[in-house]
C-alpha cells in the first residue's frame, strides 16, 4: 500500500484544544500530546504475527520491503514472505535451491532481487519465487554466514560476517577485512562497519579508515541518520557522534542494547530492558511490555514505505507500530480511573468520565485530572452510570446512580436540579428531552420507564403498553417521536401512548443503541439480531454473514463523513453507507467494513458500552469511547490513505491437479491434468481484513464471480481449451481493482477430444446413420404389411365379441364399430346420425355423446351403470358402458374415445324379478306383524274380560260364599260342624284372594286406574311378596305419560323378567329402576343371578325372550339383554318420544 498514516503536530493540536480544559486547578500533569511533532510512543497502535498463522518462527532476525509491497522475514525456520493478509513461508523443503532453512539476514538490490544469507553459511539469491545461486554468491565461502547485508548505490553487496567484512560485486566475492563484523550502515557513498573489538570502521571506494570509537565501546550496532548523525550501540548504551565538536555523546545508559534504528527525522528506536525506547532530541520515551508490546529484546527494524515500524523480536514474532486513528486516554496520560461507564463533554470542553465504582472524573489533555467527585462529595452511589447534558443549560449537566440524580454545576453536586427536578432511585439509562423543557427520561435497573417533570416522578410500563423490559437508549427523532430501546425491544411514543417500533414479524430484542439517518432510516443494535436498519416498511438484519466482524453491537454513531460506527467486545468498526447502498443494489457481494483494534491505538478492545452515554461524538466530529481502563478517542476526519494498484493484486501459486504451476506466464495443462486450483492475494498491511476480491476464468465463467475474503478458488473439471484466469480486489469505498497480471491457460485434449478425432466420429456417425435409415426403412415396410394383417386380424376378433366395441374420433366419427355394437341405433356406421336414429332412442345417444365430450375433455374414464336402449329390432336392453382416453400420437392430447358395452338384460331382469319378490316378502312381513299385534291386542282384550268377569263375578261370589260359611258356622249347633264350616269359609276366601290375584295378572287395574310407575311399583311389591324373591323398585321420575298399548308391553316384560329371574336366576337379588334418557326414559332390570349366554337362548327358541322382543318391537320400544354366565342379567328397555316428568 501506499501513502503516509502518521499523525502530524497539526492533529495532534487540534485534539488537544479539543479537549483542552481550563480550570487552574491541575492536580496533575501530563506529556504534551506530541513530543517534537510526533505521537506519543503510548498512544502508537500495535500489531503482532505470532504462532501457526505468523512468519514461522518467533525469532525475526531480519526484514526487508521489496518494490512491491510484500515485506520479507528472516527466521531460524525459514524465509517468509508477508503481504499483510498472509505469511507464504519459503523452505528447505518446498523451496528448490535452498539447502537449508535457518535465514540469518537479507538484503535487496536495485533490480528488485533479495539477497538471503543462510544461517549455516552461504548467500542465495531468490528471484520471482526462485532461489539462485549466482556466481558471487558461490564465490562466498559456504561455511560462513553473513550476520548483516547492505547493497549500496552500485549494487554491490556488502556482507558483514564473524570473520570480516566481504564485498560481493560482478561474479566474485572478496574479504576486505578481517575480524568480528557486529553490524552495517550505508549512508550515500559511506559504509560504516561496527566491529565488535576493533573500533568503529569507514569504509569509502577502496579506502579503508579508522572513525574515532566510543569510549571502551564493546560494539554491537552502528547506525546513521538522513542528516548524517552517527549512532552506535555498545554494552554499556547508546552514543551518538557529534561531528561538530568531534566527540561522542552518550545518549543512553541502556545495556545491552543490540539493533539500532534511526528515522529520517533522527528518531533512534532501540530495545531496552524496560521496554521499546525511542530517544529523539535529548529526551527517551519507553512503551513498557504491558502496553501490549510482547518481547523488549528486538533484533530487527524496518520502517516501511507507508511510515509503518516493523520489529522483529526474539521470541514473539513480527511486531508492527502503526500511528492510527486513535488516541487513548488512560494511566499512562493521567487518567487513573477503573471501568469507565459513561462519557461526557462538560463546561469548558472538559471531557467528564464516570465510572463503577470510580466515581467522576474531569480530564484535560494537557493538565490530566483535573477534578474528582466521589459518593462523599455528594455523588449519588459509589459510581456514575448515567451522564446527560441539558442543551438549555450548558452550565451544568446530570449525573445518575444507584441511589438517584444529581445535577452538576460550578465544581458542586446538588441533589435537586434546574427547575426542581429530582429523583432518588437507581439510574441505568438518563435522557434530557430536547423536545420538552424540565423534562428527563430515566431506565431504572428493573425495567420500564420513569418520566421526570416538577414535582412529578411518572412510571411507564406493561399497564401502558411498553414492556421494553430493561432500558438501554433513548432518542427524539426528527418526526418528534421518542424512541426506547431495551431487552425486549424497541417501542415509540406517540399520541395513542406507547406501541411497538416493529410489527412482530420484525421485532428486535436486546437493542443497545438507536441511531437516526439524514434520510429518517433508523439504524438498531441488537444482542441478538445484530445490526436492524429500518427505512419505512422495509426492515433488515446484519450479521456475520453480510461482514459484521463481531457480535452482538453495543453502541452506534453516524459520523459527519457517511460512516456508521460501531462497538463491541472485539473493538470498533464502521462501513460507509455507500458501500451498504451498493450492496443493496447487488453491486457486491457484502458490505465491506473496517474493524479498528490494537492496530489503530485502541488500547482497550472491549468497548461494551455498559454506561449512558455509551459512545460520544465530540463538536469537532471526534467519536469517544469508555473501554475497561481507558477512554479511546477516534478521529474520523483522518483516514489511512489505503489503496489497491493493479500490481498490489497478484495471482500467487497455482496447482495443476498436483503439479505447482509458475505464475505470470502461459499455462498450458496436459490431458491428464483437469483440476486447476489457484491462490490469490493482495498486498494490503493496513487494512487486510477489509479486501474482498472476485474472479473470472474467461472461456468458462460467464460473470465475475465473488469470492469474498477467500485467497483459494478450485475448478475440478476443465474441458479441452482456452481460457484466461482474471482476478479483482477492492477495499471499502473504493472501486474494483484488477490484477496487473492476468494467466493465460491452454487445456490439452487427449485425442478423443481433438477436432480430428470428433469428425471421424461425425463421418462414421453419419455413415452409420444412413445405414440405419435403409435398414429402419426396410422394417417399416415389413412393419407395415404385418400391421396390415393384424388390424384384420383384430378386426376379426373384435367382431366376435358379444359385446359392443366402438371407437369414436374428436370429430364425433366413429372409427370402429363391431357386429354388436350395430344393434344400437347411431352407432351403425349407415345411421351414425342421432337426429334419425328411433325417437325412443335418441335420449340414450345423447347421453353417449355428452359422456364422450367429458371424456375427451377431462382425459379421464367415466361409465354408465345401467343404460337402457332399445335395439334395431325392437327390443329394449340393458347395457353397461365404459368410456376411456385414446392417446393421439403426440402421447399427450386425447385424441378419440374407447368404448365397450356389456349387455347387461339378463341381470336386469333377474334385478327386477328380485326387486318383486322382495316387495311381495315385505307386505307379507307386515301383514305378519299386523295379525301379531292384533294377536296380542285380542289377548289383551281377552284378559282383561276375563280379569274383569273373574273380579266382578267369581271373586264376588266366592266372597258371598266365604261370608254365607261364616254366618253358618256362627250358627251352627254342632261344634264340629262349625269348624268345618270356618275351615270351609276362609279357603274360600283364599280362593277368592287367588283368583283376584290371577285377575291382576291376566290385567293390572293400577295400570288404567294409577299410571306405568305405580303399576310397575306395584307388580314388583306384590310379586316379591307372593314368590318370596327379593325385589327392589326405584325411579328417578314422578310420572310418563305412555299410551295403553306401550304401557301394557311395559309392563309385560317387567312380569315376564321377573319370572325369568325367579325361574333360572336362582337365588338373586332383582332391583327394577326406572330413569330418564335422551329423548325419554328407560325401565332397566337387572339381577345379580347365574345369568345365561343370550346366544345358546336365541339358538334355543326361548319363549320369554321371544315374547319380550316380539312385544317390544310391536310397541316401538328398544329392547336390549345383556347376561354373561355367573355375572347376572340386565334388560333394558328404552322408551324415546315419551314425555317423563322428574321426581
Amino acid at each position: 500500500m501506499r501513502g503516509a498514516h502518521q499523525w502530524n503536530a497539526l492533529r495532534a493540536l487540534l485534539l488537544a484544544t479539543c479537549l483542552c480544559g481550563t480550570l487552574p486547578e491541575a492536580r496533575a500533569t501530563t506529556p504534551s500530546p506530541a513530543m517534537g511533532g510526533l505521537s506519543p510512543i503510548d498512544q502508537l497502535g500495535v500489531d503482532v504475527w505470532d504462532g501457526p498463522d505468523g512468519p514461522g518462527a518467533g525469532w525475526v532476525r531480519d526484514i526487508a520491503e521489496d518494490s512491491r509491497g510484500f515485506i520479507w522475514l528472516a527466521t531460524p525456520n525459514g524465509l517468509a514472505r508477508f503481504d499483510g493478509r498472509r505469511f507464504r513461508r519459503f523452505t528447505a523443503v518446498d523451496t528448490p535451491g535452498l539447502p537449508h532453512s535457518g535465514i540469518r539476514s537479507l538484503a535487496l538490490a536495485r533490480d528488485g532481487r533479495l539477497w538471503v544469507g543462510l544461517d549455516h553459511g552461504g548467500i542465495r539469491i531468490m528471484r520471482g519465487g526462485v532461489i539462485e545461486h549466482p556466481p558471487e554468491a558461490s564465490a562466498f565461502p559456504a561455511d560462513t554466514h553473513a550476520v548483516q547485508m547492505v547493497v549500496d548505490r552500485h549494487d554491490v553487496l556488502w556482507a558483514a560476517t564473524p570473520q570480516g567484512l566481504w564485498r560481493l560485486a560482478q561474479g566474485t566475492a572478496k574479504q576486505v577485512r578481517s575480524g568480528d563484523i557486529r553490524s552495517l550502515a550505508l549512508r550515500g557513498d559511506v559504509l560504516w562497519v561496527r566491529t565488535r573489538n576493533d573500533g568503529l570502521l569507514r569504509v569509502e571506494g577502496d579506502r579503508i579508515s579508522t572513525h574515532p570509537d566510543a569510549p571502551a565501546c564493546k560494539g554491537a550496532w552502528v547506525a546513521t541518520s538522513e542528516a548524517g548523525s552517527l549512532y552506535t550501540s555498545c554494552a554499556e548504551g547508546i552514543w551518538r557522534w557529534e561531528a561538530a565538536g568531534s566527540r561522542w555523546e552518550r545518549i543512553s545508559d541502556a545495556i545491552g542494547v543490540g539493533p539500532l534504528h534511526v528515522d529520517r527525522n533522527d528518531e533512534v528506536w532501540f530495545g531496552a530492558r524496560d521496554g521499546l525506547a525511542r530517544w529523539h532530541r535529548g529526551r527517551t520515551e519507553v512503551r513498557r511490555g504491558s502496553m501490549m508490546l510482547p518481547d523488549w529484546r528486538m533484533r530487527a527494524f524496518h520502517r516501511d514505505s507507508a511510515g509503518d515500524l516493523w520489529l522483529g523480536t526474539f521470541s514473539a514474532g513480527l511486531v508492527r507500530l502503526h500511528d492510527g486513528v486513535v488516541r487513548s486516554i488512560g494511566a499512562p496520560e493521567g487518567l487513573q480511573i477503573d471501568g469507565p461507564s459513561a462519557l461526557l463533554l462538560g463546561p469548558g470542553g472538559d471531557l467528564f468520565v464516570g465510572a463503577f465504582p470510580g466515581g467522576l472524573a474531569r480530564w484535560a489533555w494537557n493538565r490530566g485530572v483535573t477534578g474528582r467527585w466521589t459518593q462523599d462529595t455528594g455523588l449519588p452511589g459509589r459510581g456514575v452510570w448515567a451522564l446527560a447534558a441539558d442543551p438549555r443549560r450548558p452550565q451544568g449537566f446530570w449525573v445518575g446512580g444507584d441511589e438517584g440524580l444529581t445535577w452538576w454545576e460550578g465544581d458542586a453536586l446538588r441533589q435537586r436540579g434546574p427547575g426542581g427536578l429530582a429523583y432518588r432511585d437507581p439510574i441505568r439509562v438518563l435522557y434530557v428531552d430536547p423536545a420538552q423543557a424540565d423534562t428527563l427520561w430515566i431506565g431504572p435497573p428493573d425495567g420500564g420507564v420513569v418520566e421526570v417533570r416538577p414535582q412529578l416522578a411518572r412510571a411507564h410500563d406493561t399497564r401502558h403498553g411498553l414492556d421494553v423490559g430493561v432500558v438501554r437508549t433513548f432518542l427524539r427523532d426528527r418526526r418528534g417521536r421518542l424512541l426506547v430501546g431495551g431487552t425486549r425491544g424497541a417501542f415509540v411514543l406517540g399520541r395513542n401512548g406507547w406501541q411497538p417500533l416493529l410489527p412482530p414479524r420484525h421485532a428486535v430484542t436486546g437493542v443497545s443503541a438507536i441511531a437516526e439517518g439524514e434520510a429518517g432510516d433508523l439504524w438498531l443494535s441488537s444482542d441478538f439480531a445484530g445490526l436492524v436498519r429500518i427505512e419505512g416498511d422495509d426492515v433488515r438484519a446484519y450479521g456475520t454473514a453480510q461482514g459484521l466482524p463481531f457480535w452482538p453491537v453495543h453502541s452506534l454513531q453516524l459520523d459527519n463523513h457517511g460512516r456508521l460506527w460501531m462497538s463491541g467486545d472485539d473493538g470498533l468498526v464502521n462501513f460507509l453507507l455507500t458501500d451498504h447502498a451498493r450492496w443493496r443494489r447487488g453491486e457486491i457481494d457484502a458490505i465491506p467494513m473496517v474493524q479498528l483494534g490494537h492496530r489503530d491505538g485502541l488500547r482497550d478492545i472491549e468497548i461494551n458500552g455498559w454506561g449512558s452515554p455509551d459512545s460520544l461524538r465530540l463538536p469537532d466530529g471526534t467519536l469517544a469511547y469508555p473501554g475497561s481502563a481507558s477512554v479511546a478517542l477516534v478521529d474520523v476526519s483522518h483516514r489511512d490513505a489505503s489503496r489497491l494498484e493493479p500490481g498490489e493484486v497478484y495471482i500467487d501459486r497455482l496447482w495443476a491437479d498436483a503439479r505447482q504451476l509458475p505464475p505470470g506466464r502461459a499455462m498450458v495443462l496436459v490431458p491428464e491434468e483437469r483440476a486447476l486450483r489457484v491462490e490469490f492475494s493482495a498486498i494490503e498491511k493496513l487494512r487486510p481484513e477489509s479486501v474482498i476480491f472476485r474472479y473470472q476464468l474467461e472461456g468458462l465463467d460467464p460473470k465475475w464471480q465473488p469470492a469474498g475474503r477467500s485467497s483459494e478458488v478450485v475448478y475440478p473439471h476443465l474441458e479441452p481449451g482456452t481460457f484466461r484466469f482474471r482476478l479483482q480486489a477492492r477495499l471499502p469505498g473504493q472501486d474494483w481493482v484488477e490484477s496487473a497480471v492476468s494467466v493465460p491457460i491452454t487445456v490439452e485434449p487427449y485425442f478423443w477430444e481433438t477436432a480430428l478425432f470428433k469428425g471421424l466420429v461425425v463421418a462414421i456417425a453419419g455413415l452409420g446413420l444412413f445405414a440405419l435409415w435403409r435398414v429402419r426403412r426396410r422394417q417399416d415396410k415389413r412393419v407395415a404389411r404385418s400391421l396390415g394383417k393384424a388390424r384384420a386380424f383384430l378386426r376379426e376378433v373384435i367382431d366376435t365379441s358379444p359385446n359392443p366395441i366402438f371407437v369414436r374420433r374428436r370429430d364425433g366419427d366413429y372409427a370402429v364399430v363391431n357386429r354388436a355394437a350395430m344393434d344400437i341405433p347411431g352407432l351403425d356406421p349407415a345411421s351414425q346420425d342421432p337426429a334419425t336414429a328411433p325417437a325412443n332412442a335418441a335420449g340414450p345417444l345423447q347421453r353417449l355423446e355428452a359422456m364422450d365430450e367429458e371424456v375427451l375433455r377431462t382425459g379421464e374414464e367415466r361409465s354408465i351403470p345401467e343404460l337402457a336402449i332399445t335395439d334395431v329390432r325392437g327390443r329394449e336392453r340393458w347395457f353397461r358402458v365404459v368410456k376411456r382416453p385414446g392417446i393421439g400420437p403426440d402421447g399427450d392430447s386425447v385424441d378419440h374415445v374407447i368404448g365397450s358395452a356389456v349387455d347387461v338384460t339378463s341381470f336386469k331382469l333377474a334385478e327386477v324379478e328380485l326387486l318383486r319378490n322382495r316387495e311381495v316378502l315385505r307386505a307379507s312381513r307386515e301383514e305378519a306383524r299386523d295379525l301379531s299385534r292384533q294377536l296380542l291386542h285380542a289377548q289383551e282384550d281377552e284378559r282383561r274380560r276375563l280379569a274383569a268377569e273373574m273380579h266382578d263375578d267369581l271373586t264376588q261370589r266366592l266372597a258371598g260364599l266365604a261370608m254365607l260359611a261364616w254366618s253358618t258356622a256362627a250358627t251352627a249347633p254342632d261344634p264340629g260342624a262349625g269348624e268345618s264350616l270356618q275351615e270351609l269359609a276362609g279357603e274360600l276366601e283364599r280362593l277368592a284372594n287367588d283368583v283376584q290375584a290371577m285377575a291382576r295378572e291376566l290385567h293390572p287395574p293400577a295400570l288404567a286406574g294409577l299410571g306405568l310407575l305405580d303399576a310397575l311399583a306395584s307388580e314388583c311389591t306384590n310379586f316379591s311378596r307372593r314368590t318370596g324373591l327379593a325385589v327392589a323398585w326405584r325411579t328417578e321420575l314422578a310420572s310418563v305419560q305412555v299410551d295403553e298399548a306401550v304401557g301394557i308391553a311395559i309392563y309385560r316384560i317387567v312380569q315376564e323378567a321377573l319370572r325369568n329371574a325367579l325361574a333360572h336366576a336362582g337365588q338373586c337379588r332383582v332391583q327394577v329402576r326406572v330413569a330418564a334418557c335422551e329423548g325419554g326414559f328407560r325401565v332397566v332390570i337387572e339381577d345379580d343371578g347365574t345369568g345365561f349366554d343370550p346366544a345358546q337362548r336365541r339358538q334355543a327358541a326361548s319363549l320369554g325372550l321371544s315374547s319380550m322382543r316380539e312385544r317390544a318391537r310391536l310397541a316401538g320400544l328398544a329392547l336390549d339383554i345383556a347376561s354373561t354366565p355367573g355375572q347376572g342379567t340386565r334388560i333394558a328397555i328404552s322408551c324415546t318420544g315419551l314425555s317423563a316428568s322428574p321426581a
